[in-house]
């Protein structure tokens, strides 16, 4: 679950959305019921503009996870630098959550 999760989450932060795809689809298949990958696929969703794909991923995030939102995930990311929290945040809004 670790290597593709982390993997996905360097393409996504690289701009790299199709690699991000494929990797996090592995993280999924391997943990389905982890939230993370499922989140992060839905900002790849969101930015190659999939909304058939993100309306999925949506279902499956709010369905781990129902009070999840942009909002509470700020506190929540593993990130330094606020552009790429700003990043996941356009992506997931782009998705529709």
């Amino acid at each position: 679950f670790f290597y593709p999760h982390y993997a996905g989450m360097a393409h996504m932060a690289m701009g790299r959305f199709d690699e991000a795809v494929e990797c996090l689809k592995q993280g999924v298949s391997r943990s389905p019921e982890t939230l993370w990958p499922h989140v992060y696929l839905l900002v790849c969703f969101g930015y190659l503009q999939d909304e058939a794909k993100a309306k999925i991923q949506l279902a499956e995030v709010k369905r781990i996870s129902p009070a999840f939102s942009a909002a509470t995930l700020t506190n929540l990311l593993p990130y330094r630098n606020h552009s790429d929290i700003d990043r996941v945040i356009r992506g997931l809004e782009q998705a529709g959550l």
